[in-house]
């Protein structure tokens, strides 16, 4: 079993084939009159993810052009990296490649991650039911949880693609 990154809805299939993540981090200087450094604050800035993938299927188009219109509308979205989690980021560049096979898209892509304004609390009792067709994944992106820690905390639930309405799922 793998994981796949999402974003916004959109699966990359194949997993990224390649991916640099780059956690940027600033230093505020504070001067005294005479211009001599009395306080430093390191602040935290966006991180940039980049990297390639693929879209694959019948609906490889309409995932591209679903991308685009997330990258022009510049809303953030969940982005679901295997591996290291869940963020909350905008699509900053996009470009694709159709080869000869006519459903199968390569694309590039980079992400700059984004105050996290509208993300879901989980409830106190960190559990969730599973919803009709829902699969542990759509749990995961509903959430704000990485695949890999339900899987972990969820050994009960044998096949992620297809777990019962109602199970109860185990968050954190």
């Amino acid at each position: 079993m793998y994981s796949l990154l999402r974003f916004g809805g959109v699966t990359v299939r194949h997993n990224p084939k390649e991916l640099t993540v780059i956690n940027n981090k600033g230093i505020n200087e504070y001067s005294d009159t005479e211009n001599r450094t009395v306080m430093q604050r390191v602040i935290e800035k966006p991180s940039v993810i980049k990297g390639t993938g693929e879209l694959y299927g019948d609906g490889c188009f309409e995932m591209y052009s679903r991308l685009m219109r997330m990258q022009i509308k510049n809303i953030p979205q969940k982005l679901c990296i295997p591996g290291m989690g869940v963020y909350t980021a905008v699509i900053t560049k996009l470009s694709a490649k159709a080869g000869v096979h006519a459903k199968l898209i390569t694309i590039e892509f980079e992400f700059r991650t984004a105050e996290d304004r509208y993300a879901k609390k989980i409830t106190s009792n960190n559990y969730t039911c599973c919803r009709q067709g829902e699969t542990l994944w759509d749990i995961a992106y509903r959430c704000g949880v990485c695949i890999d820690t339900l899987v972990k905390l969820n050994t009960g639930i044998r096949n992620i693609l297809f777990p019962p309405e109602g199970k109860k799922v185990r968050l954190r």
